[in-house]
C-alpha cells in the first residue's frame, strides 16, 4: 500500500500515525482466524471521503506469572531428563532383543551343525555306539555282500539298510523293503518270486515278484526270521544260486539283487531249537550288523527329541515349541521298550496337544501300563500265539509233503483263508 499524505510518501517508514490513509497498489488478501477479506488494487482506506477504515493494533504478550516461570524451569529438565532415560532404556531394549534373536539364531545353527553331523541318511545318532555303527556301514556298503541287521523292534533296522543301499554302487537303481512277517505263508511264494498263468486258482497272467522287480538294486527282507522251513529252502536257493523260479514255472530266472535281511528274534537260538535253517543263517549273516537300543545310546535322545519337535510342528503348521528343561529328565529315565519308534509317537502327541508353545512334563505321556503287564501274562501270550503258529505251520507242511510240494494242488485239499 502507498501512504498519504498531505505530499505521497512512498517509504511506509517515514509514515506518521496521524496520516492514516492507505491506497492499495497490490492485491492480496487479509487473514484473521477464519476471517478473510480481499484487498482491491486502487482501493483507500481511512481517507475522509472513504466509507473503508484500517485499525491496527500490536498483540499484547502476556505475561506468565512467576509461579508458572517457576514451575516450568523446575519440571522441564526433570522431563527431557526422563525422556533421556526412557529412550536410553528403549536402546537397550532393542539392543537386548537383537542379541536374543542373534543367540536363537546361533543357538538354531549350532544345532542344525550338531544334526548334520550326527545325520547319517536320516540316522539320527552322536553317540560311540552308533558313530561305530556308521563307520562299519560305511566300509561294508560297497562289498556288495550279504548283510543281517539284528536290533529290537523300532530301533531303525530299515533305515540303516536305505543307507547302506545309498553308500553302495547301486544307489542308481531302486531299494525294496519286503516284510516277511506281514504276508500269508500262501501268498509268501508268489510275492517273492512271482508265478506263470495259470499256476492257481486265480492266476489270470504271469506276474514278476519282488526279486524279478528289484533286480539290479537292493532287496530288504525284514522280519527273515518268520518264514516257514518250506520258504528257507527256497530263499537258501536263490542267495546260493543267484536264480528264481516263478510259482507253476520251470524257468530259472537270473537275478543280481544285493540281499539285507533284519530280525528281532534270536537266529541263533531258533537254529538250535530247529526252527531255522543252519545253512540259511550262515548265508544271511555274512555281515552282521547290530543296531543298539535307544536305553543304550541315550545321548542320542535330545537330538532325537528335537528333530521330532521341528518335524511335527512342520508337519502341525505351528511354530516350534520350546522344551521344558524336566522333560529330557523324564525321557532319559524312562526304558523305551518301542525304542526309536515309541519315542516318535510321545512326541508327536506333545506337538499336537500343545497349546502355550512350551512342552512341560504334563504333556508328555508315557504308556507306562505296557512296562507293568505281568510277567506271566505275557509268556501265556507268547506260548498262546506259538502254539497257534506252529500248527499252522504243521498243517502247511503236511499238506505239501502230501502234494509233493505242489502248492496248486495243496491249494485246492484245504481253505488257505483259514490260515491268514
Amino acid at each position: 500500500m502507498r501512504i498519504l499524505t498531505p505530499q505521497i510518501e512512498e517509504d511506509p517508514r517515514h509514515w506518521k500515525r496521524e496520516n492514516m490513509a492507505y491506497e492499495i497498489i497490490s492485491e492480496g488478501v487479509l487473514q484473521s482466524g477464519p476471517l478473510t477479506y480481499t484487498l482491491r488494487q486502487g482501493q483507500f482506506f481511512n481517507a475522509p471521503y472513504s466509507r473503508y477504515r484500517f485499525k491496527w493494533e500490536s498483540k499484547k504478550i502476556l505475561k506468565e506469572p512467576s509461579e508458572v516461570t517457576k514451575a516450568k524451569s523446575e519440571i522441564v529438565p526433570l522431563l527431557f531428563k526422563h525422556l533421556s532415560q526412557l529412550r536410553e532404556s528403549h536402546m537397550r531394549l532393542l539392543q537386548y532383543t537383537i542379541e536374543n534373536k542373534a543367540l536363537a539364531q546361533a543357538n538354531e545353527d549350532l544345532k542344525t551343525t550338531l544334526q548334520r553331523e550326527s545325520d547319517f541318511y536320516g540316522i539320527i545318532g552322536k553317540s560311540p555306539k552308533m558313530q561305530k555303527l556308521f563307520e562299519q556301514v560305511r566300509l561294508i556298503a560297497q562289498a556288495d555282500s550279504t548283510i543281517l541287521i539284528l536290533g529290537e523292534t523300532g530301533t531303525g533296522k530299515e533305515l540303516l539298510a536305505k543307507a547302506i543301499h545309498q553308500l553302495s554302487y547301486r544307489k542308481d537303481h531302486e531299494f525294496f523293503a519286503f516284510n516277511c512277517a506281514a504276508i500269508t505263508e500262501s501268498l509268501l511264494e508268489s510275492e517273492l518270486f512271482g508265478y506263470e498263468k495259470g499256476a492257481f486258482t486265480g492266476a489270470l497272467f504271469r506276474k514278476r515278484g519282488i526279486f524279478e522287480t528289484a533286480n539290479g538294486g537292493t532287496l530288504f527282507l525284514d522280519e527273515v526270521g518268520e518264514i516257514s522251513s518250506a520258504m528257507q529252502a527256497k530263499l537258501l536257493r536263490v542267495l546260493e544260486e543267484h536264480e528264481i523260479q516263478r510259482v507253476g514255472g520251470r524257468e530259472a530266472i537270473p537275478i543280481d539283487v544285493r540281499i539285507i535281511s533284519a530280525t528281532n528274534s534270536d537266529l541263533k537260538d531258533l537254529v538250535t531249537s530247529g526252527k531255522f535253517r543252519g545253512d540259511l543263517f550262515y548265508r544271511l549273516n555274512v555281515i552282521p550288523l547290530i543296531v543298539p537300543p535307544l536305553r543304550e545310546r541315550l545321548e542320542d535322545l535330545p537330538l532325537l527329541v528335537d528333530y521330532y519337535v521341528t518335524l511335527f510342528s512342520k508337519k502341525c503348521k505351528k511354530e516350534k515349541p520350546a522344551i521344558h528343561r524336566g522333560v529330557l529328565n523324564i525321557l532319559m529315565s524312562y526304558p523305551w521298550p518301542g525304542n526309536i519308534r515309541q519315542l516318535k509317537n510321545v512326541v508327536e502327541r506333545a506337538v499336537v496337544l500343545d497349546r502355550d508353545q512350551v512342552i512341560k512334563s504334563e504333556d508328555v505321556i508315557l504308556p507306562e501300563d505296557d512296562l507293568e503287564l505281568p510277567k506271566t501274562m505275557t509268556e501265556k501270550k507268547q506260548t498262546f500265539h506259538k502254539t497257534v503258529k506252529e500248527l499252522k505251520r504243521s498243517v502247511i507242511e503236511a499238506t505239501l509233503n502230501k502234494t509233493g510240494g505242489n502248492q496248486t494242488k495243496a491249494a485246492k485239499l484245504f481253505d488257505s483263508s483259514k490260515f491268514q
